[in-house]
């Protein structure tokens, strides 16, 4: 799904992050296409590292899961890479669909830089590269401590919301992911098969069930069922209204069903959560 961008502010807005942190920032859409970066060049020890064929497959497998753990936990992830180095991503969402993605990395933790260098190295032998210079390279790279790390991931999060609401990132309209999405939204208090959905939009199981994955990060069924439970959550926490009224409103009409899903998402049956809010 192509992006599209408002080129100059998007790039103010990534260059006034490192401007504020020193770490270099990425955006990349949900096909994990980069489309912009602040510096734009990489830091010296990645661009070592990728020189290395096996070491720059290993480098998209890192990013590649972290983006797929991001789309189906829809947070902020924080890892380590293959190499040691500590690095975030989160997701630009809408309506938890998953449009693109924003990380950073490249840190090392700056209370513990002796052992990390040791480990990254160690890590690096099977590269074969110039231990000289990757040792030169790492110490070219940043450090912070962990609470600057947790603070520049808060501000990571905060950009990643500004992106949508500020329309620095939009999509067409005419997307068919979101048009079914608006689709459930809409018809929430009924059943809504998947032959509903398939004859409302003329296509094919296979392909509901590929755009599903794609872009909500699930099957079909349970990103109706996780809408159904979001949207009792919501009612619960914000509505004077009693459980039996909050499944038909969800369009669940079974509440041991409810029940069930419910205490599942939260932790706690639904009478006991509604009990804790009140």
């Amino acid at each position: 799904m192509p992006l599209k961008i408002n080129s100059v502010k998007l790039k103010e807005l990534l260059m006034d992050f490192f401007i504020l942190t020193k770490i270099r920032i990425v955006l990349f859409d949900n096909e994990f296409n980069k489309i912009m970066s602040y510096p734009e060049k990489e830091c010296d020890f990645c661009t070592l590292i990728k020189s290395n064929e096996k070491a720059k497959k290993e480098c998209v497998q890192s990013d590649l899961t972290a983006f797929q753990t991001c789309c189906s936990t829809k947070r902020l992830y924080m890892y380590k890479c293959h190499t040691g180095l500590i690095e975030v991503a989160t997701p630009i969402k809408v309506n938890d669909i998953v449009l693109g993605y924003v990380m950073f990395g490249q840190i090392i933790d700056k209370s513990n830089r002796n052992d990390e260098k040791s480990n990254v190295l160690r890590r690096c032998l099977k590269y074969n590269l110039d231990n000289d210079k990757l040792s030169t390279n790492f110490d070219k790279l940043i450090s912070k401590s962990k609470e600057q790390i947790k603070a520049a991931s808060k501000i990571l999060e905060s950009c990643a919301c500004y992106l949508w609401i500020s329309e620095l990132v939009k999509i067409g309209e005419e997307s068919l992911f979101l048009k079914i999405d608006k689709f459930i939204d809409k018809n929430i208090q009924e059943e809504i098969s998947i032959k509903m959905l398939c004859d409302n939009f003329l296509i094919s199981r296979s392909k509901l069930y590929e755009i599903s994955n794609k872009y909500f990060g699930m099957g079909i069924s349970q990103h109706i069922r996780k809408k159904r439970l979001h949207m009792a959550i919501s009612i619960l926490e914000n509505e004077k209204c009693n459980i039996n009224e909050v499944c038909s409103r969800v369009g669940i009409n079974d509440y041991n069903y409810f029940s069930k899903m419910f205490k599942k998402e939260t932790g706690l049956a639904p009478r006991l959560y509604l009990k804790n809010i009140r």
